[in-house]
């Protein structure tokens, strides 16, 4: 089910479990990339929200999540780690796909403490993105 919650003067909405989490289940954080929201994993959790406690943000300026996109990796860690906080999830682990991989990494090695793991996907060392996606005029 989407909830929402404010965080830094901003709604953040995400799919999250219906039933309130269990803590002897792992859970996984998906991550969008850009353009995205937390539709980009549905096949995924509602195959895995039974064995687990899912929680699938929309970061800010995506789906329904107030507030701008940002074009900076470490501006997305410190909103994965506020919402995360806010959550009260710890030992999760962390799934980004395409410009949201590099996010867990970077997450990863500032908030390690808070990880039981993450998982790049779709993602590499460089990543072209298009522009109609970033909505600069291409060059």
């Amino acid at each position: 089910m989407i909830s929402i919650q404010e965080i830094n003067g901003l709604k953040i909405a995400y799919w999250v479990n219906q039933t309130d989490f269990d803590a002897t289940k792992k859970t996984l954080v998906f991550v969008h990339g850009s353009g995205g929201d937390h539709t980009l994993w549905i096949h995924q959790y509602t195959r895995l929200n039974n064995d687990f406690n899912i929680v699938a943000l929309n970061l800010p300026g995506h789906g329904r999540s107030e507030g701008p996109g940002e074009q900076d990796v470490a501006i997305y860690v410190e909103w994965v780690e506020k919402i995360l906080n806010k959550l009260a999830i710890r030992k999760s682990v962390l799934i980004g796909h395409s410009s949201a991989q590099p996010s867990a990494s970077f997450f990863a090695l500032r908030y390690g403490d808070h990880l039981s793991g993450i998982v790049p996907v779709g993602g590499g060392a460089t990543m072209p993105v298009n522009q109609a996606i970033l909505g600069w005029p291409e060059s």
